[in-house]
């Protein structure tokens, strides 16, 4: 309720026509409002209570002389007091309705918001009395200050994310973008309104988007395109646009609720896996492998056309785990699933590997060779498998070369052997009766004579050693190298190997020299007669090759193994021949010194069955280092070959 101050009230006259008129109409209007609003009252023409207001008293606490003359004022809210006052003189002024909301203090101190409305009750003289009432709106307006609050934050939420958020009408009509899209296109509403958005669109996407967005709007169902937009800058990025619709009661869309999300890294990440699955699948269609993949979870399995070409499966068959294992040779079968569960156990390496045999459908029988893993997630706490992954080749052809192979070694193996037999007794003859004629059993000889028979002599016993090192090879390549493991003192096998070649050290005019207190006391489990043929062969090498330098000879042990180094001062060894060192019948140019050229290939042999590796540096014109590391329990590490 409002009033204009000012002097008093005006009177209506006498007529007592007009009078029951006017109480008429106020009465019909005081029931109306009584029946909508929380309060009703009316007032004299100059607009001050001259009786009183039952409803305004019971809702204020104000009583009639509280309220009498414009005393109502103080029940409102003082923020509201000037535009309240204001608004009922301009309608007092003019004699025209008016209507304002405002706070009014209730009776308990609390301000309710309130709606006015009154209305001039004209009499034939003109305005004679006002009527009014007010409605409690609080309600709605704190419904409404929440849903501007909510608008507020839903705008600024959407104005927060990374992601183009945008509605169109039920035609399509675009009508509102958040911050997003504005500042990534660098456009103003106005140039987005309507159909405007479609100007960032690529050349390239622009009608293939358009036709999916009027599928949509045509058919009501979702819409969903990648595309690339032009930012503000002129550069183009892609873009994944996505809307859904909202219907009406009558099933009609009325509104598109869309975003559109960047997706330029995803889209590059995606063609730099496409380009690498490319180039894979390259690479195993020149190498003829073939992949699968066994979906733990879902128990299906996929196999490449390679895969499939192995096991005999035709491009369309349907395949199971079960199908595979059907097709393996019976003999293999319990391999092949020991070491799938080892792969698939949670507590193990995840690694695959195994060699068996496939039969086909037709009775063909194929080797495969596969490799794999088991993939591994956390799932209720536990690692549990999921997938089985690999890669597989048709060894077939592998598998009968390696037999020929071994065929070949084995008869070369078998020649050696009987060559070496039938050489060795007939040398050792010449051997045996040369040292009876250097011994004068058969009368003396003169110098000359002697002379040519140790060269003889010599000769021979080069025989001997080349015919002793090629049945060493045969045994090695056959696996019949028969070993004796037994614990060695590394510094005396040394020291007596010294005794053995001093005399060639002589004949070298060269030095030896050993180092032994880093190993003193050390024993070794090994072969000795094996590890002194390495170190013999070792040391020979050095004297020959040394240049009548010193020769030095370090043993070294730690907690797990022992290292002997063979240094000397030669020729050295040129960079590109390091590699052909330990291969047969290798002799390096700078090897003039004679020689069967397997020693440092059957040392290094000799090396790996004790468990062990040989290893060479080397400079030219400086000399050669090398250094032979064995196990100091190499008998507990090293399975035996077979003594037959």
């Amino acid at each position: 309720m409002s009033t204009e101050t000012g002097p008093g009230a005006a009177s209506a006259g006498p007529d007592t026509q007009h009078s029951s008129a006017l109480a008429a109409s106020e009465q019909h209007y005081r029931s109306h409002a009584e029946e909508a609003v929380s309060i009703a009252w009316t007032t004299p023409h100059a607009g001050e209570f001259a009786e009183p207001q039952p409803e305004w008293s019971a809702f204020t606490g104000q009583s009639f002389d509280e309220l009498r003359g414009t005393g109502w004022v103080d029940a409102v809210h003082p923020h509201d007091r000037a535009r309240t006052l204001s608004a009922w003189r301009r309608a007092g002024a003019q004699g025209a309705a008016w209507a304002l909301e405002h706070r009014v203090r209730r009776a308990d101190g609390e301000y309710r918001w309130m709606r006015v409305h009154a209305l001039p009750m004209l009499g034939e003289d003109g305005v004679v009395r006002w009527a009014g009432s007010h409605a409690d709106v609080t309600e709605r307006r704190l419904a409404e200050q929440a849903l501007r609050r909510g608008e507020e934050q839903l705008r600024f939420a959407l104005d927060s994310i990374p992601q183009m958020v945008w509605v169109a009408r039920g035609d399509g009509t675009h009508e509102y973008f958040n911050r997003r899209w504005y500042e990534y296109t660098g456009l103003s509403f106005d140039q987005t309104r309507g159909e405007g958005w479609s100007r960032v669109l690529h050349p390239d996407d622009g009608d293939a988007c358009a036709d999916r967005w009027r599928a949509a709007l045509e058919s009501g169902e979702p819409f969903s395109a990648e595309c690339r937009f032009r930012r503000h800058d002129g550069e183009y990025r892609w873009f994944l646009a996505q809307a859904l619709p909202q219907h009406g009661d009558d099933g009609q869309v009325v509104r598109w609720f869309g975003t559109g999300t960047e997706i330029e890294e995803q889209k590059r990440a995606r063609e730099r896996a496409e380009r690498l699955e490319e180039r894979l699948r390259l690479a195993l269609d020149s190498a003829d492998v073939g992949t699968w993949d066994w979906d733990l979870l879902a128990d299906t399995v996929a196999c490449d056309a390679r895969c499939r070409a192995i096991f005999g499966l035709g491009p369309d068959e349907a395949v199971s785990y079960e199908d595979l294992m059907a097709r393996l040779h019976p003999e293999d079968v319990a391999t092949v699933v020991a070491r799938a569960a080892a792969a698939l156990d949670p507590a193990g390496s995840g690694e695959y590997a195994a060699e068996y045999r496939v039969v086909q459908p037709g009775g063909a029988i194929r080797w495969a060779r596969a490799r794999g893993r088991g993939v591994l997630e956390e799932r209720g706490g536990r690692r549990v498998a999921v997938r089985f992954i690999g890669t597989i080749i048709d060894a077939t052809d592998a598998r009968r070369a390696e037999e020929e192979r071994e065929r070949a070694v084995t008869a070369r193996s078998r020649f050696y052997a009987a060559m070496s037999h039938e050489l060795r007794t007939p040398i050792n003859a010449v051997l045996g009766y040369n040292d009876l004629l250097l011994a004068g059993v058969f009368g003396e000889m003169t110098e000359e004579q002697r002379t040519s028979l140790e060269r003889g002599q010599r000769a021979a016993r080069h025989l001997l050693h080349l015919v002793n090192d090629v049945l060493d090879l045969s045994k090695l390549e056959a696996g019949k190298m028969e070993l004796v493991w037994e614990p060695v003192p590394v510094v005396a096998l040394v020291q007596d190997l010294f005794a053995t070649v001093k005399p060639l050290a002589a004949e070298h005019g060269s030095e030896l020299r050993l180092d032994g207190r880093a190993a003193a006391g050390v024993d070794i489990v090994t072969d000795p007669r094996r590890l002194q043929q390495i170190m013999l062969n070792l040391i020979s090498n050095a004297l020959k090759f040394g240049r009548a330098r010193p020769v030095d000879v370090r043993c070294a042990a730690s907690a797990d193994d022992v290292t002997i180094e063979v240094e000397d001062q030669g020729v050295g060894i040129a960079p590109d021949d390091l590699a052909r060192v330990f291969e047969e019948f290798i002799q390096l140019p700078s090897a003039n010194a004679g020689g069967t050229g397997l020693g440092l290939s059957i040392s290094q042999q000799l090396a790996r069955l004790l468990g062990g590796r040989l290893e060479v540096e080397s400079q030219p014109g400086v000399g050669s280092t090398f250094r032979l590391r064995l196990p100091r329990r190499a008998a507990l590490e090293v399975e035996a070959p077979p003594t037959t």
